[in-house]
């Protein structure tokens, strides 16, 4: 099938990307630029360059083509990650933009994901939640962690209230009581450990002062 717009298509070098970097990308040479597209589509792009089945007429016609594959690939790679385990939105734009999917498909796909019930923020931060104070987590990690993931935790209906069992301070002595107070400054260790775990200054001064202090009258 004669080719009426040329096309061609460059594939990376094969090999691991260190950690943290962006992912290869295949790039589509076009008579006036390049376009960085995800591996994944320049390899099926190429396959079917190379078989004479896909052919494009203009830029326009092959934009059109990368834009629908990207929807369709990126929203399969959104199902296979939710298949393992949940996610917020913001990490799955982040995990797409990665791969090198383009701004408009991956607005699509988290909205087609959106529709669907697969990506719900308020679900992933409720389990989220759940799981963190069960681990021993303070209020103020588990808002951290969550602004990080794109959550906005004064946007959450019930927290931080609906959610705790008790106060900080019966959360954090309970937490540190499960620890031995050993070294030479028993106090500091104790307040690291629970600053650490997301609990406030104070609430870890106040539990350090009770156990360490507790212990020594012992």
């Amino acid at each position: 099938m004669p080719q009426a717009y040329a096309v061609r298509v460059e594939l990376p070098a094969s090999g691991r990307a260190a950690m943290g970097a962006p992912k290869p990308r295949a790039r589509v040479q076009l008579p006036e630029e390049t376009l960085s597209v995800p591996l994944v589509l320049g390899k099926q792009l190429h396959k079917l360059l190379e078989a004479g089945s896909v052919s494009f007429g203009s830029r326009a016609e092959l934009v059109h083509y990368l834009l629908q594959a990207q929807e369709q690939l990126g929203f399969d790679v959104v199902v296979r990650l939710l298949d393992k385990r949940d996610y917020a939105e913001r990490q799955l734009r982040e995990r797409l933009a990665r791969d090198g999917y383009w701004d408009k498909p991956i607005d699509a796909i988290i909205a087609r994901a959106t529709r669907a019930r697969l990506v719900d923020d308020a679900r992933f931060a409720d389990a989220f939640i759940r799981s963190k104070l069960r681990s021993g987590w303070g209020a103020g990690r588990i808002e951290r962690e969550l602004s990080l993931r794109g959550i906005d935790p004064s946007a959450l209906p019930g927290w931080p209230e609906e959610y705790q069992e008790g106060s900080e301070y019966e959360r954090a002595l309970e937490l540190a009581s499960r620890r031995r107070l050993t070294g030479k400054d028993p106090y500091a260790k104790l307040v690291r450990f629970l600053c650490g775990r997301g609990f406030s200054p104070s609430v870890a001064h106040a539990v350090a002062q009770q156990l360490v202090h507790g212990a020594q009258e012992e």
